[in-house]
């Protein structure tokens, strides 16, 4: 499998791929929450930096950038309402 070019090994290739940091822990973690495609596709991670920018290189990650973030935590939110789900318990 490693032989392969990267579009033949990448099965997400033709989704967006984002990692919206949301944290750091004891100044060596970094928390994240990684998306792939919608907004409901999406979990959340911890790692090591060097081991968080190894995983964007290789994913192609797009890292999102604050007003981005605050964009989509509103869009996020207004969705979860419109779907009678509690915004408070979601995190």
């Amino acid at each position: 499998m490693g032989s392969l070019p990267f579009e033949e090994r990448d099965r997400l290739i033709d989704y967006e791929k984002t990692a919206r940091i949301t944290g750091i822990r004891k100044g060596r973690f970094i928390e994240f929450d990684y998306t792939v495609g919608a907004p409901e596709l999406t979990v959340e991670l911890v790692m090591p930096l060097s081991a968080f920018r190894e995983f964007c290189d290789l994913n192609h990650v797009h890292t999102v950038t604050t007003e981005a973030t605050i964009r989509k935590d509103y869009e996020q939110l207004i969705w979860r309402e419109s779907h009678g789900g509690n915004v408070f318990l979601s995190r």
